[in-house]
């Protein structure tokens, strides 16, 4: 999505049309039943892959008001790239859905990840994020030159439409801090018991207002 009112780094969601005369990724393919052994191997390598491990990531926030929904131009929507409508591996239909998570195992907030890591993170991947104390999951596409050549993931800041721009933009840019200079401590494919804090990172009542970070100064 790229940002419309900031200079902060944003995902582009995807519009996913249905057409009959189309072959969509997604779209179930038959395939030839795999020979036991090879059954087995692939079993072997979906729970090494499932393993949790470490990584460092920096991290933005973008929201509704710097949100595009796919390369219409059309900004303050809560679009995301892959929605559960046609992605079995994702857990919200849009970012407004279950309001894009509040950081527990079983709703973790919605990030977007730069196209050229989905091998590594595939759709569905769960993080844990230590500093945050919230569970991640990708869910959109991150699009822009930054993601491009960063290791960056830029997590959702649920906002509504009657929220103030300029308190929204600022909150993000709060949280961000130093996450695009510094990476983060991150757990790729956590276990399900971490400590959580559900608390939203902005609270929408009225014009809204940030939660104050608690790691900055």
């Amino acid at each position: 999505m790229k940002r419309q009112f900031s200079t902060m780094f944003a995902a582009t969601a995807l519009i996913i049309t249905t057409n009959a005369d189309v072959s969509l990724p997604f779209q179930k393919q038959e395939l030839n039943p795999l020979p036991t052994s090879s059954k087995v191997q692939k079993t072997e390598a979906m729970q090494i892959a499932s393993a949790p491990y470490p990584d460092k990531i920096k991290m933005t926030y973008y929201s509704y008001h710097d949100n595009q929904a796919g390369d219409s131009g059309t900004y303050s929507s809560y679009a995301i790239a892959y929605s559960s409508l046609y992605f079995p591996a994702s857990l919200h239909k849009d970012a407004n859905d279950k309001r894009g998570g509040n950081g527990s195992y079983a709703n973790p907030i919605i990030i977007a990840t730069p196209l050229r890591f989905n091998q590594q993170w595939p759709v569905g991947t769960r993080m844990y994020a230590p500093h945050l104390k919230k569970y991640l999951i990708v869910e959109d596409e991150c699009d822009t030159d930054v993601c491009r050549q960063n290791k960056v993931v830029d997590v959702w800041m649920y906002s509504k439409s009657r929220n103030n721009v300029n308190k929204v933009d600022q909150c993000q840019r709060n949280w961000t801090y130093t996450g695009y200079d510094e990476p983060w401590d991150v757990i790729v494919n956590p276990p399900n018991n971490k400590p959580v804090d559900t608390r939203p990172f902005f609270y929408t009542k009225g014009k809204g207002n940030c939660r104050k970070v608690p790691f900055r100064s």
